[in-house]
């Protein structure tokens, strides 16, 4: 920036190595309106807030954050962008700049999946597997629906049920052993006697 002489990847260390986590937007906005402050301060060669104000109205700024200028009605003259993160799957990792379309790097996709969900498919993949560590997909509500044998939040528990077909057979085949042992049971005490 102008004022700042920093880079935006040059705040965000900075920032980082003062409170040991990454700035969110507003922590670069705010940043950039002290830098505009404090630049009128410097400009007007005074603290007095008529000076001060002055040159605020007319300031015309360049920092990390964005261009800084106020229009007519004293708001500020900005034109934001819009970042989208991409589509799950592909192959951008970065958030990509849909609006103003003259810098857009892609396409607003809508409808999106909600925060929720993009939270689940954010804290359940495993490199290489996917979301739910393979073994699921997020729901809308931010869960992970685990498919057939899978459980646990992140679908990393293996677990085995027997179907119903699997448990009818499994008794008919410990009722078929049960009643092999009693005739067998039978015919011995039968003839021991």
């Amino acid at each position: 920036g102008e004022f700042s002489n920093m880079t935006s990847k040059e705040f965000v260390k900075r920032y980082f190595s003062l409170w040991g986590e990454e700035p969110t937007y507003l922590a670069a906005a705010q940043f950039a309106a002290y830098s505009a402050l404090s630049f009128a301060i410097e400009s007007s060669a005074s603290l007095s807030s008529h000076n001060v104000a002055i040159h605020l109205r007319n300031i015309s700024l360049y920092e990390f954050y964005t261009h800084i200028r106020f229009d007519a009605a004293g708001m500020i003259d900005m034109n934001t962008s819009i970042v989208q993160f991409p589509e799950w799957g592909s192959n951008v990792s970065e958030p990509q700049i849909v609006h103003p379309a003259d810098r857009a790097t892609a396409p607003f996709i809508f409808p999106r999946p909600t925060w929720a969900q993009l939270r689940c498919r954010i804290t359940t993949t495993l490199p290489s597997l996917g979301e739910c560590s393979g073994r699921g997909t997020c729901t809308k509500r931010g869960e992970c629906a685990c498919y057939k044998a899978w459980r646990g939040v992140a679908c990393e528990e293996h677990w085995v049920t027997i179907e119903k077909e699997d448990d009818d057979i499994f008794s008919w085949a410990l009722a078929s052993v049960m009643a092999s042992a009693l005739v067998l049971l039978t015919l011995v005490l039968g003839c021991c006697r």
